[in-house]
């Protein structure tokens, strides 16, 4: 069985150290400097692990390949990020490891996002492309994400989206509070790109829960969520995981770590713990991110 991780986000200390490299908004690098760094840094004994640590040690806990991301949203610190990912990717080729990257892009600024998504294509061979829409001040259902949604629907490339979680409180600091999915499986444009494939993070959110209710308000929410994959980052219990199955099949349903958040190794016992079927924990450990990034 192919274990694949598709959700790991690029760290080194070049990221932590300089953030408004990569970042325009004063909002946003307080947002990464007083919040995300020491959340990360209290849930791994103090300190904030990287990328590279990661991937030296996942093969202790069986997983045979990662999907790797960057977080940016200018256009030189997108163009870095994307290149240290593909080198990465080439590095660990011959290993045990195999790196599949997801390009970050400038969202806010929509030529620019289209130019280096298809350069992350077309020359460093990505799948896909991560974004984190309240980063860059935007909201999910905004004109510049639908404009990168319908580039990477015709590219055949899949699109991560952060996904807000029902819970996380309000306030202007909140930053994750605006990846809201509801935002787009009650867009109309969103259900109209064909053959776009958006993998929500973090089970939407939450939002997967609420299907079948937010359906009986608008019958066009049922065939938009069918078109969205969820990933189970960062740690859900049995009890969340065996609710979504019984909202979606498990071909929806990803592994993924959230790396530097969690290693992943408290999912994997629990979806080991859970008795399901060979063919459906062989599905979300690996199969359907292996159909997906088209190997």
């Amino acid at each position: 069985m192919v274990i694949v991780d598709f959700h790991v986000h690029y760290f080194t200390q070049a990221y932590v150290d300089r953030p408004e490299r990569y970042f325009r908004s004063p909002v946003t690098i307080e947002f990464l400097r007083q919040q995300i760094l020491p959340n990360i840094a209290y849930l791994n004994g103090g300190r904030v692990p990287f990328t590279e640590e990661y991937l030296a040690r996942m093969g202790d806990q069986g997983i045979d390949r990662v999907v790797v991301f960057g977080l940016a949203d200018t256009i030189s610190g997108c163009r870095e990020l994307n290149d240290a990912v593909a080198d990465l990717s080439l590095r660990y080729r011959q290993g045990a490891a195999r790196i599949y990257g997801l390009a970050t892009v400038p969202l806010a600024e929509p030529d620019a996002a289209v130019d280096e998504l298809n350069r992350a294509v077309r020359d460093l061979g990505f799948r896909g492309v991560k974004i984190y829409p309240s980063f860059s001040g935007l909201p999910l259902h905004a004109p510049e994400v639908r404009t990168l949604l319908e580039e990477a629907a015709r590219l055949g490339a899949v699109v991560l989206t952060d996904c807000s979680f029902l819970c996380w409180p309000g306030g202007p600091a909140a930053m994750g509070a605006a990846n809201l999915l509801a935002d787009l499986v009650f867009s109309p444009w969103f259900r109209e790109i064909e053959g776009l494939r958006l993998v929500a993070a973090h089970l939407g959110g939450g939002l997967v829960f609420f299907r079948d209710l937010l359906a009986t308000f608008d019958p066009g929410v049922e065939p938009a969520f069918e078109r969205v994959w969820f990933d189970l980052s960062p740690v859900f219990p049995a009890s969340m995981i065996r609710a979504a199955l019984a909202v979606v099949p498990p071909q929806r349903l990803l592994f993924g770590s959230d790396f530097p958040f969690t290693d992943g190794s408290q999912n994997l016992t629990t979806i080991a713990g859970m008795g399901l079927p060979a063919h459906d924990a062989r599905a979300i450990l690996g199969e359907n991110a292996l159909g997906l990034l088209g190997t």
